[in-house]
C-alpha cells in the first residue's frame, strides 16, 4: 500500500491543482484528436489504393517529420512558449479540417502531406509543451512530471483509437472534423493553464557531474529503439490488410491499435522487480524478441479475437520496452545529459519507423504480407543480437530508476 500510494502522489498532486487538471485534460484531448487523424489518413490512404505501399508513404511521411524535429530543431522548439504552443495546436486541427475539402480530389496525396505536416507540428509541440512542464506544477518533481505525461499519453492512445473505432461507421469527414475539435480544444485547454513563464537552466537541468558517456551502451539502447520502432511502425503498414484479410473492414483501423492501447495501459511490467534478476540488456533483447514474435504471429492468425490478445501483449512489451530504455539512460549519462541523450534515442527510434514502414510498405509487392513481416522480425532480432554483443556491460542501478519504472 505504502508503494502504490507513493507512486500515486504526483497524480494526486496535479488532479488537484487546478491549472494542472486543465492542461493534462487538453494534453489528453489534444494527442486523442492526434490519433483520431492519424486513423482517418491511414483508412483514407487504404481506401484510395488498396496498396500497402500507399499507406507506408504516409507512416513514413509523419514519423520523418518527428524525426526532422528531434534531431535538427528540438533545441529551437524548446524554446517556444505559450503563444506559439497553442499555435501549433490550432495549427494541427487547421490541417484536419483543410483536408476534409481536399480529400476528394487526390486522396493520397492529401494523406501523405497531411501526415507529414501534422507530424511536424506535433513534434515541435512535443518540444515546445515538456519546455513548459516546470512552469506547470513546479511542486511536483520532474520525474512525476514525466511519468504522468507518459500516462496521460498511453490513455490519450486509448481514447482516441476506440473513438475512431466509433466514429468508423460514419464516413472519412466524421473522423476528421472530430480530430480537428480535439487538437483545437485540447490546444486552448494546455494553453489556458500555462503561465508561458520558461524554465531557468537550473530548473531544466540540474547541476551535476558528467559521467563519460559510453558508446557502446548508448549503442544498445539505440539499436533496440530503432528496432522496436521499426517493427511497430511495419506492423502499422500492414494492419489494414491485416485487418480486411480477417473479415472487418480496413476502416475499422481504431479497433486493432485500441487493443495495442489497452495493453499499454495495463503495463508496463514489473521493471524494477524484473531488473533485480535479469540484466538490462538481456530484458531489453527479451523485449525485441517478443514483439517480434507478436509480429510474426499477427501475420499468420486468422482469428480476429487471438488478434486482439497478441496486440494487446505486443502494446504491454512495447512499454515496458520504452520504460526500460529510461532506466538503461539514466544508467548511463548524467542527469544534466538526460535530456539530450533521451531526445537522441527518440530520433533514432523515429529512424527506425521510416526504416520500418518503408521496408514493409515496398517489400510486401514482391515477398507477400506474411513473408514481409517474418523477414523483418527476424532482421531486427539479429541486429538486437549484434547490439547485445556490443553493449552488454551493466552498469549499478540508480534510484531514479525507481521513478522511470514508476
Amino acid at each position: 500500500m505504502t508503494a502504490l500510494a507513493e507512486r500515486w502522489r504526483p497524480y494526486a498532486t496535479l488532479l488537484h491543482d487546478r491549472d494542472g487538471r486543465s492542461s493534462w485534460a487538453g494534453r489528453l484531448t489534444s494527442s486523442a484528436g492526434d490519433w483520431l487523424l492519424l486513423v482517418a489518413l491511414l483508412s483514407a490512404a487504404w481506401a484510395a489504393s488498396r496498396d500497402v505501399t500507399s499507406v507506408a508513404y504516409v507512416v513514413a511521411a509523419r514519423a520523418m517529420a518527428r524525426y526532422v524535429v528531434l534531431a535538427m530543431l528540438g533545441p529551437l522548439a524548446a524554446r517556444l512558449g505559450r503563444g506559439p504552443l497553442l499555435a501549433l495546436d490550432l495549427g494541427r486541427a487547421a490541417t484536419a479540417a483543410v483536408l476534409v475539402l481536399l480529400s476528394g480530389a487526390d486522396p493520397l496525396l492529401a494523406s501523405v502531406t497531411a501526415a507529414g505536416l501534422s507530424g511536424l507540428l506535433a513534434a515541435l509541440s512535443s518540444e515546445a509543451r515538456a519546455s513548459l512542464m516546470p512552469s506547470l506544477a513546479p511542486r511536483v518533481r520532474l520525474g512525476g512530471l514525466i511519468a504522468v505525461d507518459a500516462t496521460i499519453e498511453r490513455l490519450a492512445f486509448l481514447v482516441g483509437t476506440t473513438a475512431a473505432a466509433i466514429l468508423v461507421s460514419y464516413d472519412a469527414p466524421a473522423l476528421l472534423l472530430a480530430a480537428a475539435v480535439s487538437l483545437a480544444v485540447g490546444g486552448l485547454l494546455v494553453w489556458l493553464s500555462l503561465d508561458g513563464t520558461m524554465p531557468s537552466p537550473s530548473e531544466a537541468a540540474p547541476t551535476t557531474q558528467e559521467r563519460p558517456l559510453s558508446v557502446r551502451r548508448l549503442a544498445m539502447l539505440g539499436g533496440t529503439s530503432f528496432t522496436v520502432a521499426a517493427m511497430a511502425a511495419g506492423m502499422l503498414v500492414a494492419l489494414p490488410a491485416l485487418v480486411e484479410r480477417l473479415g472487418a473492414p480496413a476502416a475499422g483501423l481504431g479497433l486493432p491499435l485500441a487493443a495495442v492501447a489497452l495493453g499499454m495501459v495495463i503495463g508496463p511490467l514489473p521493471v524494477t522487480r524484473l531488473l533485480g534478476h535479469v540484466a538490462l540488456p538481456l530484458l531489453l533483447s527479451a523485449t525485441v524478441v517478443l514483439v517480434a514474435l507478436g509480429l510474426m504471429a499477427i501475420g499468420f492468425i486468422g482469428w480476429l479475437a487471438l488478434a486482439a490478445v497478441v496486440l494487446v501483449g505486443l502494446g504491454i512489451v512495447g512499454v515496458t520496452h520504452d520504460v526500460l530504455i529510461t532506466v538503461g539512460a539514466r544508467r548511463v549519462v548524467s542527469a544534466g545529459q538526460l535530456p539530450a541523450t533521451s531526445r537522441a534515442l527518440m530520433a533514432v527510434a523515429g529512424g527506425g519507423q521510416v526504416v520500418g514502414a518503408l521496408v514493409v510498405g515496398l517489400a510486401v509487392p514482391s515477398l507477400g504480407l506474411e513473408a514481409t513481416l517474418v523477414a523483418v522480425a527476424v532482421a531486427c532480432i539479429l541486429l538486437t543480437g549484434v547490439g547485445l554483443l556490443v553493449g552488454s556491460s551493466e552498469v549499478s542501478a540508480s534510484p531514479s530508476d525507481r521513478v522511470a519504472a514508476a
